[in-house]
């Protein structure tokens, strides 16, 4: 069957994008350097015929897709802020409403460095960091940074270390409970916690995502909550004697948004600005 053929058929069933990224995976595991990872590729070639291998591998990916199972999983890797990060089922899939968090938190970087004086580095850390992401980005977007990634999970951890690794982002990971494992105190604490409620009407892919990464109690808030209650327990004293600032910016969905708000303000922090699903407080 020519590819032209193959992707005609495809398109009919999980879209047009689709059905071209999972032929180029296809055409990248059975000819590797030979294929280029470019759409354009596939007009190039429109008249070659598939191979028997090829054939059988894209009909496998091609239903793994029509069973809901996102293409980031089918492809292991998800783009994310111009760099394409190692995904499977251990870790969420990056989002673009996740880049607006990272913005922030970039934005944030700046103004601490402008504020004190260039030279020295600001410490971020990543709570909950999956795939590395966020963790990542900072690193390598601002040379100035101490950037360190905490999960729960070993396996999670396990694909960002890869993600650091491979893009070259110098990042330190531990596994932790929340901020169990981090002593030092930090300038920035950017978290995309669990924040999903069972409840909600949600997208189908999220069954195939780690449950452990998504779904929180008290309406998605409770981790969130528990995270600015270990901070304050943690870090309030110090933040008093030496009069410093500790940055919290969480991604939540804006539907709770006021209710972090309340809950963080009866707690002793500032709230300062929200953007898109970012929101971000201070600890003074």
């Amino acid at each position: 069957m020519k590819i032209r053929y193959w992707l005609k058929t495809a398109r009919c069933e999980v879209g047009g994008l689709d059905a071209e990224l999972i032929l180029l995976e296809t055409l990248r595991r059975v000819r590797k350097e030979k294929f280029l990872l470019d759409r354009s590729e596939l007009v190039k070639s429109s008249e070659d015929e598939l191979g028997l291998t090829e054939l059988k591998i894209a009909k496998s990916l091609l239903k793994q897709r029509k069973s809901g199972l996102p293409l980031a999983y089918i492809l292991g890797y998800k783009e994310f802020y111009g760099r394409k990060f190692k995904v499977n089922q251990d870790v969420l899939i990056p989002r673009p409403e996740t880049e607006e968090v990272l913005e922030v938190v970039l934005a944030r970087v700046q103004k601490i460095r402008s504020g004190r004086g260039l030279a020295k580095s600001v410490k971020v850390v990543d709570v909950g960091t999956g795939s590395g992401c966020i963790a990542c980005s900072v690193a390598l977007e601002n040379a100035h940074t101490e950037v360190l990634g905490l999960d729960i999970s070993a396996e999670a951890l396990a694909v960002a270390k890869q993600n650091a690794e491979e893009l070259g982002a110098e990042v330190e990971f531990r596994q932790s409970d929340l901020i169990e494992q981090c002593e030092a105190l930090p300038d920035i604490i950017v978290a995309n916690l669990p924040y999903v409620d069972k409840s909600w009407s949600w997208n189908l892919d999220l069954d195939f995502e780690p449950q452990l990464a998504l779904y929180a109690e008290d309406k998605g808030l409770a981790l969130i909550k528990l995270l600015l209650d270990k901070i304050k327990e943690k870090w309030y004293n110090e933040v008093i004697e030496t009069k410093s600032r500790i940055f919290v910016i969480l991604e939540a969905d804006t539907c709770q948004h006021e209710a972090i708000i309340k809950y963080a303000k009866s707690n002793k922090y500032k709230f300062l600005k929200t953007r898109g699903l970012s929101l971000e407080l201070e600890l003074s």
